[in-house]
């Protein structure tokens, strides 16, 4: 499994995530507000720490160890904010510096042995027992060492980490100069899928144009879940418009996907169709498009979703057991749809916040399938879930 381990802390905010242990499929439930979606924002901004310039949440902190092959990664971080006194403002007041890294950890476990591979702090940094001139504090040295063998498995990781949202739909206007310089670089299965650059309606252009039959697999999964839809089509909005554009309306042309249904002979594109089925289709293409080993987050997987969406998809991620899933959900279809084993309950006292796992809930044990769900929602753990 990749991420085998994880806390957080945001040391301004006071919210800390107590240690959680994953696994292959991970169904964090519990009360609104407990924290169920803040753990997913908290592995994303670790994410976005290895493979951005650091924006966002600043004063945090976290470790987290993630499994690739027969090694162990443990990354540790300490994200801060720089203050200094400004003696030239009246009154004096603290400058708030750029964001940065004061000090990051990286350990490799292969077979119970250890080995820091980095270890950075206000001094400077040291790679494999040699240290380095003083590097810039805006970047991790994960991403910084990326390319070396002992590091690019944990980046590779990190940049796999999906976090889905149907809004990366969002219509992509680009010039043809610019597409056919992407079509000339993703010239394989294998970079499409890696690519973290570009955007989702742009890579599923490309699935579409040069590898038909993962295309044609998810028109045909797309197609059970909605059988009014007849056609899926990825293009440039003029290819699907009855009438061209005219002087005086606007040429942008960006690429969308469109559907064709029963009885309607115009296509449908993607700002007319409805959320439930944007999202469906967005989950698909993230999952044909992962490679083996990717986390894909999922935030309350059932928003805008009917019941013929909610078991179809489920199908598919159960059936994905190459891929890392952590989804949150209050829906009983996908509490009951999932194994109980992979139930984790989410609870919160005050600002910190703990799951455990349903194998370690003794009246979880006790139930038969059919009674898990009521017995999740009785239980003392899930009705005072926030103290």
């Amino acid at each position: 499994m990749p991420i085998e381990k994880f806390w957080f802390e945001n040391i301004r905010s006071g919210w800390k995530l107590n240690e959680i242990k994953f696994s292959d499929l991970n169904l964090l439930v519990g009360q609104s507000g407990v924290g169920k979606t803040k753990i997913l924002d908290a592995i994303n901004i670790v994410r976005k720490s290895c493979t951005s310039i650091l924006l966002g949440s600043n004063d945090i902190q976290w470790s987290i160890d993630i499994s690739v092959n027969d090694t162990l990664y443990r990354w540790s971080a300490h994200r801060g904010i720089p203050y200094e006194i400004r003696r030239d403002l009246k009154p004096d007041i603290r400058y708030v510096g750029p964001p940065h890294f004061q000090q990051e950890i990286v350990t490799m476990i292969v077979g119970g042995h250890s080995e820091t591979i980095i270890e950075r702090d206000e001094e400077g940094v040291i790679f494999q027992g040699q240290k380095l001139p003083k590097i810039p504090y805006s970047q991790s040295v994960v991403d910084m060492f990326s390319r070396e063998d002992s590091i690019a498995p944990l980046f590779t990781f990190m940049k796999r980490t999906v976090f889905s949202e149907e809004t990366k739909w969002d219509s992509v206007l680009v010039d043809d100069e610019f597409l056919e310089s992407r079509r000339q670089q993703l010239n394989s299965f294998e970079k499409l899928c890696e690519d973290d650059f570009d955007p989702l309606a742009l890579k599923a252009l490309f699935l579409q144009e040069h590898y038909q039959p993962a295309f044609e697999k998810i028109q045909e999964v797309y197609m059970e879940i909605f059988p009014n839809v007849t056609d899926i089509k990825i293009g440039k909005i003029s290819e699907f418009l009855r009438v061209q554009r005219g002087p005086g309306l606007s040429s942008d042309d960006p690429i969308t996907v469109a559907i064709k249904e029963k009885g309607i002979d115009d296509w449908i594109i993607s700002n007319n169709l409805s959320s439930g089925m944007l999202r469906v289709w967005v989950l698909l293409v993230e999952m044909a498009l992962s490679p083996p080993g990717t986390l894909l987050m999922i935030d309350e997987i059932e928003n805008s979703m009917g019941i013929n969406c909610l078991s179809q998809i489920t199908d598919c991620i159960l059936r994905r057991t190459d891929l890392q899933f952590i989804i949150t959900s209050h829906h009983p279809y996908i509490i009951n749809n999932i194994p109980w084993k992979y139930w984790k309950l989410v609870t919160r006292k005050g600002s910190d916040v703990t799951v455990k796992d349903a194998a370690e809930i003794p009246a979880l044990n006790s139930a038969s399938s059919l009674e898990k769900f009521t017995q999740l929602m009785n239980l003392e753990e899930y009705e005072e879930a926030i103290g």
